[in-house]
């Protein structure tokens, strides 16, 4: 009998010893398992915080975009209002200092409101007034020919600089 239990003692030790290493290996499994599972939780919330600054710097760009993009917008405004401020304008380059006063004298007078016949006149030594009776009382051709040449914007400014000695450009 005793060799029936020693017997039994055998199998039931390396049924315990089985049991032992099968359960340390699902324990391996296990850990590693859990590790693995560790890991891909950190890879995954890395992932977000990616994929969450991708998102971010999209809209700052999308935000920076629409900035410039107002920003362009106002430039070309600006061009399109200096563009028709400088066709607006009588360029002094290349004038002589006296001419370039005259010019000058010129703009003043159109600021302070005169009409452009006026302040043309004037610059010239004449007065709207002396043309005018000059006109009536002998009913020059060449004063009804400055009047009509006043009035057409491409010829102003040939005639001012005529008037003040300069010549157009």
């Amino acid at each position: 009998m005793r060799s029936k239990s020693c017997d039994q003692a055998k199998y039931l030790a390396q049924e315990l010893r089985q049991a032992q290493e099968s359960g340390a290996r699902l324990q391996h499994t296990l850990d590693v398992t859990k590790a693995v599972v560790a890991q891909r939780d950190q890879e995954q919330v890395a992932l977000r915080r990616q994929l969450q600054d991708a998102g971010d710097i999209e809209k700052n760009n999308r935000q920076t975009a629409a900035a410039v993009e107002r920003q362009i917008a106002e430039l070309q405004r600006t061009i399109v209002s200096r563009e028709v401020q400088l066709s607006r304008s009588i360029s002094i380059n290349g004038l002589d200092e006296h001419t370039t006063q005259a010019v000058r004298t010129f703009k003043d007078r159109l600021i302070r409101g005169e009409d452009l016949k006026t302040a043309a006149l004037g610059i010239a030594g004449y007065e709207l007034p002396e043309i005018e009776a000059a006109m009536a009382q002998r009913d020059r051709n060449e004063m009804r020919a400055l009047d009509a040449l006043l009035m057409r914007p491409t010829w102003r400014r040939r005639v001012v600089l005529w008037l003040l000695g300069g010549r157009p450009a």
